[in-house]
């Protein structure tokens, strides 16, 4: 019998088989909104895309592996949604989108927020209404019902 560590789905772990799908999904949305998406590539069993947003001067990175989708931005925010493999994958990459959207309007910002007896603390403050911190808890957008 096969431990699950012995698996060589575990040890190599491959990119989603709709991955070519939602590739060009995230390229189309890209272009449509005047962003350069990078060409895909695949790390640990995730497809890759670089995401340059000429407005801000920066770079985001959009990962996925059909199950977990990813999306960070410069200044070590992110934001994580899940799906359920083969049921809502393009629902939740243009969730995701929407977020990358949101980073791209001239409403987002970063405010530093005091604390009581500590340092401030860096936000990011996205236009959908969204909260991004570096590290811990964030809160999506108000209408977010994940």
């Amino acid at each position: 019998m096969k431990h699950y560590w012995e698996d060589d789905a575990m040890k190599h772990p491959q990119p989603p088989t709709n991955a070519p799908q939602l590739t060009a999904a995230l390229k189309r949305h890209c272009a449509q909104m005047g962003y350069v998406a990078g060409d895909p590539a695949t790390r640990d069993g995730y497809v890759v895309v670089r995401v340059s947003i000429p407005s801000r001067h920066s770079e985001a990175i959009d990962a996925f592996n059909g199950e977990v989708f990813t999306l960070d931005l410069p200044g070590g925010y992110g934001w994580t949604e899940f799906a359920k493999q083969g049921e809502d994958e393009v629902q939740v990459l243009e969730d995701l989108l929407a977020f990358l959207d949101a980073y791209d309007d001239p409403l987002t910002r970063e405010v530093a927020v005091g604390r009581w007896l500590r340092g401030p603390r860096l936000e990011l403050h996205l236009s959908n209404g969204a909260v991004l911190r570096r590290r811990g808890w964030s809160k999506g957008p108000p209408d977010h019902d994940r």
